[in-house]
């Protein structure tokens, strides 16, 4: 088991939750920018796009369970969310 796969599995969590059309295509942690890179596709007008959440958060979201750090993972979620389903 990888030193990140609690935080995969966390933002992917959020991803089933909030928006269960957006597909996980590919995942990779950014040591030099501090960044947790996913490139999602939504499985109904196949466009993508990559969201990039700061360790912190993520971090602080699985670790100290912190609610308004997964808030700020939510709106990064939900905005790519919107973004890919406009026509």
């Amino acid at each position: 088991m990888g030193e990140d796969d609690k935080y995969w599995d966390a933002i992917e969590a959020r991803l089933r939750a909030l928006a269960p059309d957006l597909k996980v295509e590919l995942k990779t942690h950014d040591d030099n920018r501090g960044n947790f890179v996913v490139l999602i596709r939504h499985a109904r007008t196949g466009k993508s796009r990559e969201i990039e959440l700061p360790e912190d958060p993520v971090w602080d979201m699985v670790d100290n369970l912190d609610k308004r750090q997964e808030a700020h993972v939510d709106k990064a979620i939900l905005e790519a969310k919107s973004e890919l389903e406009e026509p």
